[in-house]
């Protein structure tokens, strides 16, 4: 009965198989309301003819060219799934797996306010053995930067290592540093994702982003969102 609009909208098309139709539908939902925002003064209505169904680089987790959040309970192995995302991206061009859908070699680089660069090169090649992968770069197993400062204190360093190692994909381990701790602060979340998003592939181009964040669950509704501000659930895709 809390269900909202787009809630009870996808909950309404599940029963056609097919698409994702919750994710269908906040993507409509977002994309008209980013239009409605741009139309002149007294106007309401436009045409749809500039849409453009999301690119993902792995479907259905990470779309290209945006911030993309990943959130569960501490110890759910958010860093884990991370690195297996980046383990199967770099390694596409070898193997051709599924569920990989990217229109250029991709190579990550992990930002990291958590652990140290031994214990996440050991699970990533943990990973890749499973995967019966190869190392992506013979000198490391990836591309690694520990950092202690916000992300905001970080961006001329954080750009030159994308340019330094030729990157196009960032991995964020977690918000909570990479933000500076206070995650409810609508202004502490407003410098993060502007740093995030003041970041530029080496090559000039858009970057893809994952963050990954804690949960917290909403005393009134029971729904359990990222750790913070509205905005970290709001502002990436």
């Amino acid at each position: 009965a809390n269900a909202g609009p787009r809630e009870r909208l996808a909950k309404s098309l599940s029963k056609h198989k097919g698409p994702n139709w919750q994710h269908m539908v906040h993507q409509i939902s977002e994309y008209t309301l980013s239009q409605l925002r741009t139309l002149p003064e007294g106007r309401t209505s436009f045409d749809f003819e500039g849409f453009k169904a999301p690119e993902y680089l792995l479907s259905p987790f990470l779309i290209r060219h945006e911030n993309n959040l990943l959130f569960s309970p501490g110890g759910g192995g958010k860093s884990y799934l991370a690195e297996l995302f980046i383990a199967l991206l770099e390694s596409q061009c070898e193997h051709n797996l599924p569920w990989v859908i990217r229109p250029e070699q991709v190579r990550a680089l992990m930002f990291d306010w958590e652990r140290s660069y031994e214990t996440n090169a050991y699970r990533f090649g943990q990973i890749l053995l499973g995967l019966n992968l190869p190392i992506a770069w013979p000198d490391a197993p990836f591309n690694y930067q520990r950092f202690a400062q916000p992300l905001i204190q970080e961006v001329r360093n954080a750009q030159y290592l994308i340019n330094k190692f030729n990157v196009n994909f960032i991995l964020c381990d977690s918000a909570l540093g990479a933000c500076g701790g206070d995650l409810f602060s609508p202004s502490a979340a407003g410098e993060y994702f502007r740093a995030l998003n003041s970041l530029h592939a080496a090559d000039g181009g858009p970057l893809t982003t994952l963050t990954l964040a804690h949960t917290a669950k909403n005393s009134e509704t029971g729904r359990k969102s990222a750790y913070g501000a509205a905005m970290w659930t709001n502002e990436p895709s």
